[in-house]
């Protein structure tokens, strides 16, 4: 369970910073670029401490609900 869950988690980290690496790549104002990438450090923090919390409490969950315990709180930071 615990590695399942940091593995998906590393994942979704990967994403994002691909997702950054492209908006670095084509983003011409800089001010713009920070405010997004704390936002968005923002968000990851909070979609983590959620993750780590909703991992604890899916133990007493169903199997087939394993993947929107994990994917919910990182819709928020990926868009």
């Amino acid at each position: 369970m615990q590695s399942r869950l940091q593995s998906e988690t590393l994942i979704y980290l990967q994403r994002l910073s691909i997702s950054l690496n492209r908006i670095m790549q084509t983003s011409f104002n800089q001010r713009r670029l920070w405010e997004l990438i704390i936002s968005i450090y923002d968000r990851l923090i909070l979609s983590y401490r959620s993750l780590l919390i909703q991992g604890i409490l899916y133990r007493t969950t169903e199997q087939r609900h394993y993947s929107w315990v994990i994917m919910m709180p990182f819709l928020p930071a990926l868009v």
